[in-house]
């Protein structure tokens, strides 16, 4: 089941999360964080619930109510928010050994209504959940300001009135100067303190600075270098979307955390190295980085997530590293010059719609000790060999093996070469766009087995002169075959 969920505020409707910690003695705390109209706020959760459950996550990783509480607003309810908060009693908790369980509540009120009810059992590790219309799409123009943890006894301070300074987050970058020093003492950039500044092009962050906030330094489009320093733990969501003049980011080895699309549309990076404390590439984090050319990746990474790499064309071959479970949908989409990928054999499942749009991977390697999937003579097949998943670019002729029930969805998508394709009686299932833009399929010979064709499989095959299907299999051909072709035979056996 996915879910895209938003929570988002109009014109006519609220929003707000409610957090109850239950102790062990019995006793309960409760916060609340809410949201007027008039805001957008951008989507963030977006996930399978039968495969992760970030909420569980967010639990996991904190350490103290502060903690959690920032990991619920950053991954559970909102990317950017501007919300009125009253978390102090949370935000107090420093461990939690002694709370029995967490209760999440995130509801959006009015027309676009819908709620997620979540119980976490501290002791047993498991948690519910219950979700009630979550299934829109809302998406923003501009933000204010991320809730960050507190920080006490830093004063406020600025300088020369360049910056406006509070409780040691950098709020407002209020020149235009080229390059820019931020003063010594400055724990964190606070979001949007630099967006849309069209002047800068050059950035020293100094040793103090601990985080970097959601949209900080977005969509400056003259930014070339910035200089992160040791000490930083974590680049918020889209921290550096859209500053398509950054050649270069040496992520300092301290960063844990990369947010949300933190280098969306960087189009000039080629080279980026994720420190050893990054576990997780989240959703869209190198999207449309266009000329990115080298990623290198630590074994400790255990999850790449959606989009993480779409539309980085300049992406030739990719090596996930060992200890990945998860790969995120549409996580190489649009790769254009992708051709290598090597799998690590920790990973679960391989989707076709992976690499969509990325018509010349030519090579597909895999683990021999893999339980999960297997390459056998120019094709990814799952591990008991049911499902092909993928045909790799650059084949004639290719044969499916024997015992496979089913072609996968995008099996063969947009295969410029493949001109024959050898079925095997076995195979019950074509998948959706399976054969889609082959365009110099010339024939298929589908066997009598076969029970169901789904949309769209053969769809833009202009080469295709001559097909045999089996008399039981009732379909519309028009929405399976390209019925334009004025010379396609069609035999039914």
């Amino acid at each position: 089941m996915k879910i895209r969920t938003d929570f988002v505020t109009n014109s006519s409707s609220s929003s707000f999360i409610a957090v109850t910690i239950t102790k062990k003695d019995g006793t309960e705390i409760y916060g609340q964080a809410s949201m007027g109209s008039g805001y957008h706020e951008n989507p963030i959760l977006y996930y399978d619930l039968k495969e992760e459950d970030i909420v569980k996550e967010a639990i996991d990783n904190s350490r103290t109510g502060i903690d959690l509480c920032h990991k619920i607003y950053t991954q559970i309810l909102y990317d950017v928010h501007s919300v009125h908060d009253d978390l102090g009693e949370i935000r107090s908790i420093e461990r939690f050994d002694d709370v029995s369980l967490i209760n999440i509540v995130a509801i959006q009120e009015g027309s676009n209504g819908g709620k997620i009810d979540y119980t976490y059992d501290m002791s047993t590790k498991e948690g519910k959940y219950s979700l009630e219309n979550v299934e829109w799409d809302y998406y923003d123009e501009f933000q204010e300001e991320l809730i960050t943890p507190m920080y006490d006894g830093i004063e406020d301070f600025n300088q020369n009135g360049e910056f406006e300074i509070k409780n040691g987050v950098l709020k407002k970058y209020k020149c235009d100067n080229s390059i820019v020093n931020v003063p010594d003492g400055v724990i964190g950039i606070g979001s949007i303190a630099f967006s849309y500044n069209s002047k800068i092009k050059k950035v020293c962050l100094p040793s103090t600075v601990k985080f970097i906030d959601v949209r900080a330094f977005s969509s400056c489009h003259k930014l070339e270098k910035i200089s992160l320093p040791e000490g930083l733990e974590c680049i918020g969501a889209k921290a550096f979307e859209n500053c398509s003049a950054l050649k270069e980011i040496d992520i300092p080895s301290t960063v844990v955390e990369l947010g949300y699309k933190c280098f969306y549309g960087a189009s000039e990076l080629v080279t980026v190295k994720i420190p050893q404390g990054v576990s997780e590439i989240k959703g869209g984090v190198f999207q449309n980085c266009e000329k990115l050319e080298n990623v290198i990746m630590h074994e400790e990474i255990t999850k790449i997530g959606a989009d993480a790499f779409t539309g980085c064309h300049h992406l030739c071959e990719i090596t996930v590293p060992e200890g990945v479970t998860h790969l995120g949908d549409s996580a190489f989409w649009e790769c254009r010059m992708l051709q290598k990928i090597s799998l690590p054999s920790t990973l679960k499942a391989f989707h076709a719609a992976q690499i969509y749009y990325s018509k010349n991977v030519r090579e597909i390697t895999v683990p021999k000790d893999s339980k999960y999937l297997k390459v056998v003579n120019g094709g990814l097949y799952t591990y008991d060999g049911k499902k092909l998943i993928k045909c790799f670019a650059g084949q004639k002729e290719f044969t499916i093996e024997e015992g496979t029930l089913y072609i996968g969805d995008y099996a063969f998508y947009q295969n410029e070469n493949i001109e024959k394709v050898n079925i095997p009686s076995t195979v019950k299932t074509i998948g959706l766009e399976a054969f889609y833009g082959c365009e110099s399929l010339k024939e298929i010979d589908l066997p009598e087995e076969i029970l169901s064709i789904e949309e769209d499989a053969f769809r833009l095959c202009t080469g295709l002169n001559k097909i045999s299907l089996p008399k039981s299999l009732d379909i519309d051909l028009y929405d399976y075959f390209n019925m334009y072709n004025e010379n396609l035979i069609v035999i039914r056996k």
